[in-house]
């Protein structure tokens, strides 16, 4: 409105110069440099010379050439330059820049959707209150429905103070307040506080009918967590650190964490500009937890001496690892869908029993990549440039009469013991060889944490198998008991999986 209100004005200006001359479309005067506006007069001259012999055929009364080209002009501005590209959401007046970013993020990465239900996890701190703030801000705008959770770990004197503190807050806002405390002994670590929590916010939220759990974490809590995992020898997969949304395990419930490109700084400025009394931590002073220390002493440290923006860059860092750690991850779902063998025919085949748990994998950590590549008469979407050729194997059934001819208890056993061809996984890179390891050890004992000295088992196995491949079956060459309660080997050309108790139980019934 106001370049249209400009606009008009120099019109008006340009015209009471303009007018002390006639119009024509060969007059050079109209770009002349001595106009009070030139640069208006430029444009206007070039509208004027392309329209004007059009007035001759399309004659307006009662208006002079001067006034019907200025109309047109106008109209021509207001159809183009001043249409929005797209339709922004109506957010009530006085929002901050703080408050129109997180709405645009929630929006761009599809985190929080119109009339959901959710639970914002509240710890009293500056990083949470400004959360609760922004999304109470623009839960009408949005139809969100907002409730409150407080988790007491029980670790402080002043635990209840601080939930009753919480519970003040809530009343303020006008939303509804959950309690959840800490059982008896409270959890003694960082972790199991963590795992605690997470459990008790998604048991609450099934409770409430809440369809998403937010929580502060920020920008600056991401550069934490990329430091401490990489302290720890994680690999790109810890890296990532604190992916912008995920499901809480067994709850149908996502958490989801909208500040992840917000500093402390900018929520520390909201609280204070709504005059929230932030709850500070005592424990976070404290430097024997691990992350305090990092908090407290590694990053002023950085920031003085390396880079005054590390949080930003850390962050940065951590986002691309994470785009990198989806792509990765689907590219061995991919590759371990292809290389599962059959049990009868040690030939690569798409398994009927597995290849669901395999997609679902593939979905819990993003989009899909398709990607085509051949293996005798199959076609699946695998990595690109990897192309195998099929084993040279008769084959008395077709894959589809063999899978409607799995019974439940072969599915039962499928579960419990899998081959993969060593052919498929020689062609493919280790990182990718990895990754299908993991998950396949993941489908087949199920939350148990698989470290990478196993992982570095089992990819020892399939190195050695690589010097017999051409001629000896391989047979004989198998790991001991890994610590994830699995066993391996390598047999006909196969490389075999399987859950240790599975095989101490067939051993029982041998032996009697």
């Amino acid at each position: 409105m106001f370049n249209k209100l400009r606009h008009t004005a120099v019109f008006k200006h340009a015209y009471a110069w303009r007018l002390q001359t006639p119009l024509s479309p060969n007059h050079s005067s109209c770009c002349a440099t001595d106009s009070p506006s030139s640069s208006f007069n430029s444009l206007f001259g070039a509208f004027a010379q392309a329209e004007s012999s059009k007035l001759n055929e399309c004659p307006e009364r009662g208006a002079t050439e001067a006034q019907v080209l200025e109309r047109r002009y106008m109209e021509k501005e207001a159809s183009t330059s001043y249409t929005p590209a797209l339709k922004q959401p109506r957010l009530p007046k006085g929002l901050s820049k703080l408050h129109v970013h997180v709405m645009q993020v929630t929006r761009s990465k599809d985190l929080l959707k119109p009339n959901d239900h959710i639970l914002i996890a509240v710890s009293g701190g500056q990083d949470s209150l400004c959360l609760a703030q922004i999304l109470k801000d623009l839960a009408r705008s949005r139809s969100w429905k907002l409730q409150v959770a407080h988790c007491d770990h029980r670790w402080r004197a002043d635990s209840e103070a601080n939930a009753i503190h919480v519970a003040g807050l809530s009343k303020l806002w006008g939303l509804p307040y959950h309690l959840c405390t800490a059982p008896e002994p409270p959890p003694s670590t960082e972790a199991a506080a963590r795992t605690w929590r997470y459990e008790a916010l998604a048991k609450l939220a099934t409770c409430l009918g809440c369809n998403v759990v937010v929580t502060g974490h920020t920008a600056t809590d991401r550069a934490e967590t990329l430091l401490v995992n990489l302290i720890r020898g994680a690999g790109a997969d810890g890296m990532q650190a604190l992916a912008w949304s995920r499901p809480l395990e067994g709850a149908g419930v996502n958490l989801v964490r909208p500040l992840l490109t917000v500093s402390r700084e900018q929520t520390l400025e909201l609280c204070l500009r709504h005059g929230l009394e932030i709850w500070e931590d005592s424990t976070n002073a404290d430097n024997k937890y691990r992350r305090n220390r990092i908090r407290n002493e590694l990053m002023p440290y950085l920031r003085l001496h390396f880079n005054p923006r590390t949080d930003e860059a850390l962050a940065r860092t951590a986002e691309v690892l994470q785009d990198e750690v989806i792509f990765l991850e689907e590219a061995a779902a991919q590759l371990l869908a292809m290389s599962l063998v059959d049990e009868t025919e040690c030939v690569p085949t798409l398994s009927n029993i597995l290849l669901p748990s395999i997609q679902s994998t593939a979905h819990s950590v993003g989009p899909r990549y398709s990607y085509s590549c051949s293996a005798g008469d199959m076609a699946v979407p695998l990595v690109p440039h990897l192309t195998y050729e099929a084993v040279d194997q008769p084959r008395s059934t077709t894959l589809k009469e063999k899978r409607n001819r799995c019974t439940a208890k072969e599915e039962s056993k499928a579960l419990k013991q899998r081959s993969l061809s060593l052919q498929v996984l020689h062609a493919a890179p280790p990182a990718l060889q990895r990754r299908a390891l993991r998950q396949l050890m993941s489908i087949l004992v199920p939350g148990v944490a698989h470290t990478h000295s196993s992982i570095d088992e089992v990819m020892q196995l399939i190195a050695s198998s690589r010097s017999g491949q051409s001629g000896s079956t391989g047979g004989g060459t198998a790991t001991g008991s890994l610590p994830s309660g699995m066993r391996a080997w390598v047999e006909s050309g196969c490389l075999v999986l399987e859950v240790e108790h599975v095989h101490k139980k067939a051993e029982e019934q041998s032996v009697r």
